[in-house]
């Protein structure tokens, strides 16, 4: 009888072990998960920041110099 009590104590023991760590894995887990979510929201409203108030008349298209490429001689 003392036997299966022990035996009965010890499986209690692991299954509070095993819910213990389940649960800080998922805590971890959330936290991560909240923080990936906080990190990507905050990337995509300084790109859409950027993209609405960028000023298109900035800076000049380059352009690509023809007659410098020909004087290269390059081509043949």
């Amino acid at each position: 009888m003392d036997r299966l009590k022990r035996a009965l104590d010890g499986i209690q023991k692991i299954k509070l072990t095993r819910r213990t760590l389940f649960s800080a894995l998922g805590m971890v887990m959330a936290v991560v998960v909240v923080g990936v979510i906080v990190w990507l929201s905050t990337f995509l409203a300084n790109q859409i920041n950027e993209a609405l108030t960028a000023d298109p008349h900035a800076a000049p298209s380059v352009r690509f110099d023809i007659e410098g490429f020909e004087k290269l001689q390059l081509t043949k």
